[in-house]
């Protein structure tokens, strides 16, 4: 009988050849042939590259119906399902652990995932030890619970303690607009970009999205990229920019390069999600490297090392979200670069070799001098780089 790792390599195999719907069949075996919950996870992070929404929601079946005791593997799979965009499975999980603060943390950021935000609120302000990042959760939920000046007045102290953090930046500029306070956001934006950093043009490039300018977000993207090529939070804008013009392929590349300079990161993962739909549309399928795998989940001591905060604007229309008061709220705290990511999150499998070179033709392609928002307005200074 082939073993586990041999059979992973099949339907990486298989993937990348574009056999879909065998692969499907492959991994649909091999969860019930295995009841171990590692190996139906990766499983699952198999099936994201892949339309294979009732072969996920049946193997998903599987492991919620035969969860080990033992609680620290609990955790482990809470959190890789979580990961995976299953929070509500994942919180199933953590009801029955004790209240760590840990523990806590992730609850409260399944609850955001799943819209449950008064509840996410009573488990945020549960942690006793509190972190930044926890901060930075609570600005989120109150700003999407529509309580925008408790949401400013907690990010802006945070920003005065830690003025150069790029999670805490961006919690700023995100609790400003969602209170509609555009002005202010582009104003602050505009001063972060006389540093000239990566990460300064990765926060303009975050929002001009959501201001609705893709051109000028890949434009700070691109700018971001040519600075710094493994800014995550650049390279996720503009993967993202890509797929909303319909570049799938493009976006797939840098979905590629995001999972190599960090592996595991769902920044990756909210590249594909605007991709979906589009497999099979005669576009190339997907590489799938023989080392992706999924890592098992482990729960951190404290926020700073939590996976990548996702982007609820990554399923929405900017324009809409714009209109309706950005009822999701933004998911903000991005782990800023040279911070180290620690791979202990799902692994979809991406092609994780060779892809930032790829990058670097697109950057050159996408870059452009024009940084004016969808107002016609500038965001960056005459004396930004160019």
């Amino acid at each position: 009988m082939m073993d586990t790792d041999a059979a992973f390599d099949e339907i990486r195999t298989m993937i990348s050849k574009g056999m879909g719907n065998e692969a499907i069949a492959r991994v649909k075996d091999l969860a019930a042939s295995d009841e171990d919950p590692i190996v139906r996870i990766k499983c699952l992070s198999l099936l994201k590259v892949i339309d294979g929404g009732e072969a996920s929601q049946e193997i998903l079946r599987s492991l919620m119906e035969k969860l080990p005791e033992n609680e620290s593997l609990l955790i482990q799979i809470a959190g890789s399902l979580r990961g995976l965009d299953y929070p509500s499975s994942a919180y199933t999980i953590l009801k029955g652990i004790e209240s760590t603060d840990p523990v806590l943390r992730l609850r409260c950021m399944c609850l955001e995932d799943m819209d449950e935000y008064e509840m996410a609120l009573e488990a945020v302000q549960s942690i006793k030890d509190v972190t930044p990042f926890d901060r930075v959760m609570l600005s989120e939920v109150l700003s999407a619970l529509g309580e925008h000046s408790r949401s400013i007045d907690n990010a802006k102290s945070l920003l005065d303690e830690m003025p150069g953090d790029f999670d805490v930046r961006r919690a700023y500029v995100s609790a400003l607009m969602l209170a509609g306070r555009e002005k202010e956001a582009s104003k602050y934006v505009r001063g972060c970009l006389k540093e000239k950093t990566a990460e300064a043009n990765a926060l303009a490039a975050y929002a001009m999205r959501i201001f609705g300018s893709t051109k000028a977000a890949a434009g700070y993207a691109s700018r971001a990229l040519k600075i710094d090529p493994k800014n995550v939070s650049a390279m996720e804008t503009l993967g993202i920019c890509l797929a909303q013009k319909g570049e799938y392929d493009k976006a797939r590349i840098v979905a590629g390069a995001i999972n190599e300079a960090s592996p595991g990161s769902r920044a990756a993962l909210n590249v594909l999600t605007y991709c979906e739909g589009h497999r099979g549309s005669g576009s190339a399928p997907l590489p799938v490297p023989a080392g992706a795998a999924v890592q098992p989940y482990v729960l951190p001591e404290s926020g700073r090392e939590e996976d990548e905060r996702r982007h609820d604007l990554q399923t929405t229309d900017p324009h809409q979200d714009r209109e309706d008061g950005l009822q999701r709220g933004l998911q903000i705290g991005e782990v800023p670069g040279g911070s180290e990511v620690p791979e202990s999150h799902p692994t979809v499998g991406y092609d994780r070799y060779g892809q930032t070179e790829r990058v670097h033709h697109i950057v050159s392609v996408e870059h452009h001098d024009d940084g004016s928002d969808h107002q016609g307005r500038h965001v960056h200074h005459e004396d930004d780089q160019s």
